[in-house]
């Protein structure tokens, strides 16, 4: 991507898809500081890691299923000689590259000020990036698949936000490997297992969106029925 189609897309992508990431991590931070203030480092440290692999994920995931069917001039860019799925595949990049880029902050300051090591299920070394990773683009992937099928920003939002809270109520009728938060909630299975899991769901889930991405009329018939 150029510098010019990187700055029109990061345009085109909204506000509130860049904002979401870090307004969630400031949020969640925050409590995690009144943590520490309180001399709480359990609690601190839990929060810190929510803001990694559940606020961070979820702004994503929301921002993701917020794209499709938002261009004013759809039928426009259906005739150009790039794919709308195309263009929408580089704004889902440019909303998971703020999260990426929030989260790697997040992650740097933890390691550096030893509260990376304070987490007793924390992973180490680069595969402790995972514990974001992993969850945001299988809710990125979620996001753009409602997207699609549902063609409502809206509705394509509440089932991000929908699954992601049932894992939170109900973890234990999730399957180990396709848990969300094998860092921050009680888990028994393999870690690395979930997070490969996670990762090629996220695949699956951009690969069975793709084809409804490349449909002009399925778009089409769901702006106009907005």
């Amino acid at each position: 991507m150029t510098g010019s189609l990187l700055r029109y897309e990061v345009r085109r992508a909204g506000r509130p898809v860049l904002l979401a990431p870090p307004l969630a991590a400031a949020a969640v931070g925050t409590v995690a500081l009144l943590g520490v203030r309180s001399g709480d480092d359990q609690r601190a440290a839990y929060a810190f890691f929510c803001v990694l692999e559940m606020a961070i994920p979820l702004a994503v995931g929301i921002g993701t299923g917020s794209l499709v069917g938002r261009d004013p001039a759809l039928e426009l860019q259906l005739t150009l000689p790039t794919r709308y799925r195309t263009t929408l595949l580089r704004r889902t990049a440019v909303a998971v590259g703020m999260g990426a880029l929030v989260a790697s902050v997040v992650s740097e300051l933890l390691v550096a000020t030893g509260w990376w090591q304070r987490w007793p299920r924390a992973t180490g070394g680069w595969p402790g990036q995972l514990t974001w990773l992993a969850p945001t683009l299988a809710l990125a992937a979620v996001g753009l698949l409602a997207a699609a099928l549902l063609r409502a920003p809206a509705a394509a939002a509440a089932v991000v936000a929908g699954l992601w809270l049932f894992e939170q109520v109900a973890p234990d009728w999730v399957p180990s490997p396709l848990l969300l938060f094998a860092t921050t909630r009680p888990f028994t299975g393999d870690w690395t297992v979930n997070r490969i899991v996670l990762l090629a769901s996220a695949a699956v889930l951009l690969a069975a969106a793709w084809p409804l991405l490349g449909r002009a009329q399925w778009l089409l018939a769901g702006e106009r029925s907005e």
